[in-house]
C-alpha cells in the first residue's frame, strides 16, 4: 500500500472481477498464505494486503499521468461495525438496497468488523454518458461526489443506526479498497452481477437538495454576493457566490498541497533506508 499512493509511479494491475472474487476467496491463494505468515493477525499484513480502486480505469495514482475514466462503479465502506456477526447481520440488512441504491457486491473488511459495499450503475445511459463525457479531473471528482453523497444519504436515512459508521472518504473516486481473504463464502460475502443502482434519480434529488443548500449560503452572505455582482459585472448570483468563495479561499488547492507535502516524507523515509 506505501509503494502506490497518490505520489508516486508504480503501475498496478487490471483485474477481472471474476479473477478479484477468486483471489480474496482462494484458500491456497496469496492473500491467505500472507495471512498465515503473520499468525492470523491482519494489523501486521496489513499494508501489505493488494487493492483496487474500483471507480476509476487507471493503472497509476500518479496526478500527471492518472486517467479519469469513470467505471460506473462506487464504494461504501462502513467501518467499526462491532464484532463479527453483528458485522454480518448487519451487511444482509443492508444488502437488501433501499429504493434507488442497491448493492450488487459484499464482503466483510479485512479488520473484520466493518463491511464494505459496492453499486454499479448503468453506463450505457444518456445522462451518465453526458455526466462523464468529459475524463478531466475535477469534472469526474464533482459528478461522482453528488451520486455518492446522493446515495449516501439515503443509505444513511434508512440504516439510521449505522449511519455515522460509514467512512465518507469514499466519495473521493481515487479511493483505494483494501481486499480481505474471504474465509466463509456463505457468510462473509454477497454478488449479484446483475443489480443496478439507479442513476439519474439520485443525482436529480441531490443536485436539487445542492441547489437549495446554495439559496440559504447566498442569501445569508447576500452583501458580498451583490458587491462580487456589481464589481465583476456578474448577473447570476450563484456565479457570484462561488467566485466570492473562490476569491475568499485564495485559490489554495489543499489535495495538491499534500501530494507535494507527502512526496517529501516518502522521499524522507527513502533516505532513512
Amino acid at each position: 500500500m506505501t509503494s502506490f499512493g497518490k505520489w508516486d509511479d508504480f503501475i498496478g494491475e487490471e483485474i477481472q472481477e471474476q479473477d478479484l472474487i477468486k483471489e480474496i476467496t482462494d484458500p491456497t491463494g496469496s492473500i491467505k498464505k500472507l495471512l498465515d505468515t503473520a499468525g492470523g493477525d491482519v494489523k501486521t499484513v496489513k499494508r501489505f494486503l493488494p487493492f483496487i480502486m474500483i471507480s476509476l480505469h487507471t493503472s497509476t495514482r500518479d496526478k500527471e499521468k492518472m486517467e479519469f475514466k469513470h467505471t460506473g462503479r462506487f464504494v461504501f465502506d462502513f467501518d467499526k461495525i462491532g464484532d463479527e456477526k453483528t458485522t454480518i447481520d448487519w451487511m444482509n440488512k443492508v444488502w437488501k438496497g433501499t429504493k434507488h441504491v442497491k448493492p450488487y457486491m459484499a464482503f466483510v473488511s479485512p479488520s473484520g468488523n466493518g463491511f464494505k459495499l459496492f453499486c454499479q450503475v448503468d453506463t450505457s445511459t444518456n445522462d451518465f454518458k453526458n455526466d462523464f463525457a468529459s475524463e478531466e479531473r475535477e469534472d469526474v471528482m464533482t459528478k461522482h461526489k453528488v451520486w455518492y453523497e446522493g446515495a449516501r444519504k439515503e443509505l444513511a436515512a434508512n440504516f439510521s443506526e449505522i449511519a455515522a459508521n460509514i467512512d465518507t472518504a469514499t466519495k473521493d473516486p481515487q479511493r483505494l479498497t483494501l481486499l480481505p481473504f474471504i474465509s466463509n463464502k456463505k457468510t462473509n460475502f454477497k454478488y449479484d452481477p446483475k443489480v443496478f443502482s439507479k442513476y439519474s434519480e439520485i443525482v436529480d434529488a441531490e443536485k436539487k437538495l445542492l441547489k437549495e443548500e446554495l439559496a440559504i449560503k447566498i442569501k445569508k452572505n447576500k452583501v458580498e454576493v451583490t458587491k462580487v455582482m456589481e464589481d465583476n459585472c456578474i448577473k447570476s448570483e450563484e456565479d457570484a457566490y462561488h467566485l466570492y468563495e473562490k476569491n475568499k479561499s485564495n485559490d489554495f488547492d489543499t489535495d495538491f498541497e499534500l501530494d507535494k507535502f507527502k512526496k517529501v516524507i516518502a522521499f524522507i523515509i527513502q533516505l532513512s533506508q
